[in-house]
């Protein structure tokens, strides 16, 4: 079983079927989902052919295909809230949980990140160090 560095397992969903008229307005934004998806492989698709493409003067494909990539990972997220809220009930056992695993997520994607940027710079091993003594590399402590 894979680790749960972000906490999903913490966090139930809770289903509740609505009235057939909210269904509806669920199936509307389930719709507008797909096209985000849809926007975000086309974005995912720039970005791997930007970074296979020999660098230029300019990252301007790059930086374009980057935030396209981001803001569409944000649309979607935005999306799953919106139709985990309508199909939550009156009494949501977290209704931020979204919101919560979304900046985990974030948190360790950005901490990785960075993680591997310092082991490309020299002294990475003590810097490495020095942040796996953070409380926040833990898996289960954000």
């Amino acid at each position: 079983m894979a680790e749960d560095r972000i906490g999903v397992r913490k966090y139930p969903v809770r289903v509740v079927r609505s009235h057939p008229m909210l269904e509806k307005e669920i199936q509307k934004r389930v719709d507008v989902m797909q096209r985000e998806l849809t926007h975000l492989q086309h974005a995912v698709t720039r970005l791997k052919t930007s970074l296979a493409t020999n660098p230029g003067p300019s990252n301007a494909a790059l930086a374009d295909a980057v935030m396209d990539s981001r803001n569409w990972v944000v649309s979607l997220v935005m999306s799953h809230a919106f139709i985990q809220a309508m199909l939550a009930g009156d009494d949501p056992p977290n209704r931020d949980q979204v919101e919560k695993l979304s900046a985990r997520a974030a948190s360790l994607g950005e901490m990785d990140g960075a993680r591997n940027l310092l082991l490309a710079k020299p002294g990475a091993a003590n810097a490495l160090r020095t942040l796996d003594q953070m409380p926040w590399s833990k898996p289960g402590r954000l």
